[in-house]
């Protein structure tokens, strides 16, 4: 019987195992094997609990595809001669070829194990490939790439030759696509189920199976493009799907090129499923898978970075709340973590400036300017903040102070000019000089583009100023029809009188 109608008969023992449940939601399936690709599946499960996430069909296939795959490898690894570089890359190449008939198409972002496990169409008669010829000496595979687009972004399809020949011949434009981790994940699995040593090593944006040959002695198999690659190969950036060379103490500090330990691998995945909780707003999750992340890879920058992300993504999400409480607590400690780069800088100034606002429409505006001077510390140049400043200390009485940040506002460029003229208009009142603050209250008007806080009521207080207490309560009426504070207390005051 050939290959190919063996693989066809696998894929329909596949497609009858995977519908054979009369629940389909049903994923108390009992796994044949307890592989790492089973273990970081249900942790994708435990994690998600996705009800229309056929789980237990996926552990099918799993079993399934190593069966079919060990069937095939099994009389190299019968013979009992000890295994060398030849006979370590025919079971490499014997895998792959057996996981493309199973159509298993490399290389193609893939965010989730479970992902991978579900058939995508891939439409072919839209697809332009480009081909590539290895860039290292002495070599002449050649590549294919292409891209498909996935909503508003784009997809890109990395094909070695065999795995394009099997794509452009199949009936089907279903395939399960995975990329390099994914795959990685499948190698080990069958490598585990027939005691191979395979380990799983990373490099720069990218993951390879290491098949230990001996204590010193091995290969570094890249799954995305089903070639050999050596150290040295990564470390100059010569892999087909990932060109960023490293240095030996850059390998050091990220623990590149170093067999992964069951730890490791766990931590990564973890890892890469806080990520999706993310992508689905689900940031107390992502939190605890992030963290435990950390404890399995505590070298992992990335990861501490990501926790750092989260903490900031909770934050904004306690001020939505208007628990500023918690809210802060999680700032403090996204600065812990979070990168060092100045858009996170910017979200954190923000965040310091929102619950600064929210004190002063407590009036509590000693507060304030504490959150305020931090917003300005992450950002500079945030008008905003300036603005909130000047504001605060005009309240407070220092009036000199207050002038200069109103000025920052404006030397920003990035303030809100009506409030920044309500602020010029409220200095110029407390000083006395009427004729200012009413030509700057003016301005404030002018230049609205959306509601102005506290301006209708200190332009309705500079109306009872001068003389004109039938406009001015008109002015006040308004301001505590916007639920502010001193506004309604003093139409009570006018009101009692």
């Amino acid at each position: 019987m050939n290959t190919r109608i063996i693989a066809l008969l696998a894929l329909l023992l596949m497609q009858i195992t995977c519908i054979k449940s009369q629940n389909p939601y049903n994923n108390s399936y009992k796994w044949k094997y307890y592989t790492t690709a089973h273990k970081l599946l249900q942790m994708e499960e435990n994690a998600f609990r996705q009800d229309s996430v056929h789980y237990g069909s996926m552990y099918r296939l799993l079993d399934s595809l190593i069966e079919y795959t060990s069937k095939r490898i099994k009389p190299i690894l019968q013979n009992n001669a000890t295994i060398d570089s030849t006979k370590a890359i025919k079971i490499l190449n014997t895998i792959d070829q057996s996981l493309t008939e199973l159509n298993f198409i490399t290389y193609i972002k893939t965010e989730m194990l479970h992902e991978g496990l579900i058939k995508t169409k891939i439409n072919k008669s839209v697809l332009t490939w480009h081909s590539e010829i290895d860039v290292r000496e002495n070599y002449d595979d050649e590549y294919f790439f292409t891209s498909v687009k996935d909503g508003k972004n784009r997809k890109y399809i990395y094909m070695t030759t065999k795995r394009l020949e099997h794509f452009n011949n199949a009936n089907s434009e279903h395939f399960y696509t995975v990329d390099c981790d994914l795959s990685a994940y499948l190698f080990l699995a069958i490598g585990e189920a027939n005691n191979l040593p395979f380990f799983l090593v990373e490099v720069p944006n990218h993951f390879f199976i290491r098949y230990q040959i001996a204590d010193s002695v091995y290969l570094n198999w890249d799954t995305n493009s089903a070639n050999v690659f050596t150290d040295s190969d990564y470390k100059k950036g010569l892999s087909p799907t990932t060109s960023k060379s490293f240095s030996d103490e850059r390998a050091k500090e990220k623990n590149y090129l170093t067999n992964y330990s069951d730890k490791e691998i766990k931590g990564y995945h973890f890892e890469r499923v806080a990520g999706y909780s993310i992508r689905n707003h689900q940031y107390q999750k992502a939190k605890e898978q992030i963290e435990l992340a950390i404890k399995y890879r505590p070298y992992s920058i990335t990861a501490k970075e990501t926790l750092g992300e989260i903490y900031i993504l909770l934050s904004i999400e306690c001020l939505e709340k208007g628990n500023n409480f918690q809210s802060e607590i999680y700032l403090k400690k996204a600065l812990q973590f979070c990168p060092k780069e100045q858009q996170w800088y910017d979200i954190i100034s923000n965040i310091h400036n929102s619950i600064g606002y929210d004190k002063i429409k407590d009036l509590d505006f000693k507060s304030a300017t504490k959150y305020f001077e931090k917003a300005i510390h992450y950002k500079p140049n945030n008008g905003y903040a300036y603005d909130n400043m000047s504001y605060c200390l005009i309240r407070l009485g220092d009036m000199k102070a207050g002038k200069i940040y109103f000025e920052k506002a404006i030397e920003t460029g990035n303030n809100n000019k009506a409030y920044s003229f309500r602020n010029i208009a409220l200095y110029y009142r407390e000083i006395g000089d009427f004729s200012k603050a009413k030509q700057y209250y003016e301005l404030a008007y002018d230049n609205i583009s959306i509601h102005v806080d506290f301006l209708d009521y200190h332009y309705g207080e500079f109306l009872f100023a001068i003389g004109e207490e039938k406009k001015a309560i008109n002015y006040l009426k308004i301001a505590a029809n916007n639920n502010e504070k001193e506004a309604a207390l003093k139409l009570k005051e006018i009101n009692n009188k």
